[in-house]
C-alpha cells in the first residue's frame, strides 16, 4: 500500500487522466503481509492474484481490455514474474528498481544470479509492454541495465529510465506519471492507445 499512500499513485494517475494525459486507469492496490515470502516466485501469492484478486475486481467494477502489474523492488521482480508466466492476462509492467537479483528458492538479494532475465532471455518474445526504471546509486542498477538491455535485444516495446537518486519511494515517486503515460497513453484521433 506504499504506492498508494507514500507514492499517491492514484492521485497521480487521476490527475493524468483528468488532464487527458493517459487513458483510464482501474488501480487495484495490494497490502503483503509478508512481501519476502509472497513476492519471491511464490505461486500461491499468483494463485491468489488470479483466482481471488482479479475476479472478484472484474465481479464488482467489470472487466477491462488492458492489465498491467506494477512494483518497485521485490514488488519489481514479481510483477515481472507473474507477467512472465501469464502473458494471456497481463499486457503491461511498470518495474522500479526491480529487485532481478532473485532467483526462487534463493535467498541472497545481493550476489544470487539474475534468475528472471535469464528466464525471458531464454523464451520467445512475449506480447508485454515494459516500463522500467532504476537509481543510480543503488547496488540494482546494474541487474536493471542489463534487464533494459535484455528487453531491447529480444525486441520488446519497452522504455528504461536511470535516475541521479537510490532506492527509495522519492525516486519511484517521480517515475510514476512518466510511467503511466507510457503504458497507458491516451489513445489518439483515430487510433488505439497500446
Amino acid at each position: 500500500m506504499a504506492y498508494y499512500r507514500t507514492a499517491q499513485f492514484a492521485d497521480i494517475a487521476e490527475a493524468l487522466c483528468e488532464h487527458g494525459e493517459i487513458e483510464p486507469v482501474r488501480m487495484v492496490f495490494i497490502e503483503p503481509e509478508d512481501r519476502r515470502s509472497e513476492y519471491w516466485f511464490n505461486p500461491q501469492y499468483e494463485q491468489f492474484l488470479l483466482q481471488e484478486i482479479i475476479p472478484a475486481v472484474e465481479s464488482h467494477y467489470g472487466k477491462t481490455e488492458q492489465k498491467g502489474l506494477w512494483g518497485a523492488s521485490l514488488g519489481g521482480v514479481v510483477s515481472a514474474w507473474l507477467a512472465f508466466r501469464n502473458p494471456q492476462l497481463f499486457q503491461v509492467v511498470g518495474t522500479q528498481s526491480a529487485c532481478l537479483t532473485l532467483e526462487p528458492g534463493g535467498d541472497d538479494s545481493y550476489t544470487a544470479p539474475e534468475w528472471l532475465t535469464q528466464q525471458y532471455a531464454g523464451a520467445e518474445r512475449l506480447p508485454l509492454r515494459f516500463y522500467c526504471e532504476t537509481g543510480q546509486i543503488e547496488w540494482l542498477l546494474a541487474p536493471n541495465r542489463r534487464f533494459a538491455a535484455m528487453l531491447q535485444d529480444k525486441g520488446y516495446p519497452h522504455a528504461y529510465l536511470e535516475r541521479p537518486s537510490g532506492h527509495n519511494w522519492m525516486t519511484w515517486r517521480q517515475g510514476l506519471a512518466p510511467g503511466l503515460r507510457y503504458l497507458f497513453p491516451k489513445a489518439r484521433q483515430g487510433g488505439k492507445s497500446v
